[in-house]
């Protein structure tokens, strides 16, 4: 494929897997499904070709994030792209992995044709990042697992053509709902998840005329609902062409052109 393209496989508690490609070379984003639903999730979108995966980059090591990581990697001779600290928080919890190649958050690196930045997000891990993707001009924006937006999320984020953001919770849902009191002030506070709100206003703050699609990710089986998602980012969008899509759990999204 010639131009940068994306397809959100998986997101939520369950597992999470972002495929981003550009000119026949893909990266994975999180692995957090088996390797056989992996598997199962490329063949379900026709564009896709697991011969073409480069590279898995890892944003944290929690286990939504990493499952399959250990079994992918090596079936398909995968290099994996980790953030210098979390290295052994997740050699730790798999074991080996047959190539780690590291990253800090103060330099840009590339894979293949893909220009990529990591940046620091606020979760309950050792060094959470979200990532900024480019080719030719064009970049997808991925911002999810944080509990507060900073200036680096923010900046990072900025004239993205795609953003793939968090929209975890609603809190009135949340502070209601069944989970123990402790979990709930985890997810809300400031190393857990971004609620509709917190997404919602970040948004608000990047809106720009090349702002094409923008990805809600990680939405709470509990603690949200689709239609409380939607409604959260109505008024933001209200007055632009930007399109809003939700990703589901248990299948694959749409591919996207960026």
């Amino acid at each position: 494929m010639r131009h940068l393209v994306a397809c959100c496989l998986a997101s939520g508690s369950g597992g999470n897997a972002l495929w981003v490609e550009a000119e026949d070379q893909a990266v994975l984003v999180d692995a957090g499904l088996s390797y056989r639903e992996l598997e199962r999730r490329v063949s379900l979108v026709q564009e896709l070709d697991p011969q073409r995966l480069v590279a898995v980059l890892i944003t944290h090591e929690h286990r939504d994030h990493i499952d399959g990581l250990a079994v992918l990697a090596e079936r398909l001779g995968l290099p994996v792209y980790l953030h210098q600290k979390t290295v052994p928080m997740v050699q730790r919890k798999l074991g080996g992995l047959p190539e780690v190649r590291v990253f800090d958050c103060e330099t840009a690196f590339s894979i293949g044709p893909l220009q990529l930045r990591a940046f620091p997000v606020s979760h309950d891990c050792s060094n959470p990042v979200g990532f900024r993707i480019s080719h030719q001009g064009r970049s997808l924006g991925l911002a999810t697992d944080l509990g507060i937006v900073t200036e680096a999320v923010s900046n990072s984020l900025r004239d993205c053509e795609v953003l793939v953001l968090e929209a975890n919770h609603d809190p009135a849902l949340l502070w209601a709902g069944p989970y123990p009191e402790q979990l709930k002030r985890r997810v809300a506070g400031r190393y857990g998840h971004l609620s509709n709100t917190a997404s919602a206003t970040l948004l608000s703050s990047l809106l720009h005329a090349g702002l094409h699609t923008v990805v809600l990710v990680h939405l709470s089986r509990h603690n949200n609902t689709p239609d409380l998602a939607r409604t959260a980012f109505t008024a933001v969008l209200a007055s632009t062409p930007t399109r809003l899509l939700l990703a589901e759990q248990d299948s694959p999204g749409e591919l996207l052109v960026v």
